[in-house]
């Protein structure tokens, strides 16, 4: 993706992942700029039955209560196309933000998290 498009509410900018079911885009929304999403896209439309199941899914996942370990959903739905789509808040900058800005971490920076 070379220059911003949108997806829902979502203003994507630049891929971070493409595998062989979706893609994972960086974004942000107009009434929040300075709010980084990561938004999740899926290649295929959903039709008939499927349609129905993920837009029940999508209503649930809005739904939810805030949690100090999940990114809030910021927007759920289908592209114009009918493809399902996923956009969360990002806390942080993603690290290839963080590698793109500063270059490669010193070795004392780099640790492995410890799971409680």
């Amino acid at each position: 993706m070379s220059s911003t498009q949108t997806v829902g509410p979502a203003a994507v900018d630049r891929l971070l992942h493409r595998d062989a079911v979706c893609s994972v885009f960086s974004g942000t929304v107009a009434a929040d700029p300075a709010d980084l999403l990561c938004v999740t896209v899926a290649h295929e439309r959903v039709d008939g039955s499927r349609r129905e199941v993920f837009l029940e899914w999508a209503a649930k996942l809005t739904g939810l209560p805030a949690h100090p370990h999940l990114s809030p959903s910021s927007a759920v739905g289908l592209t114009e196309n009918g493809r399902p789509y996923l956009a969360v808040g990002t806390a942080r900058r993603t690290l290839a933000d963080l590698l793109a800005d500063q270059g490669p971490m010193p070795p004392g920076r780099c640790a492995p998290s410890a799971w409680p």
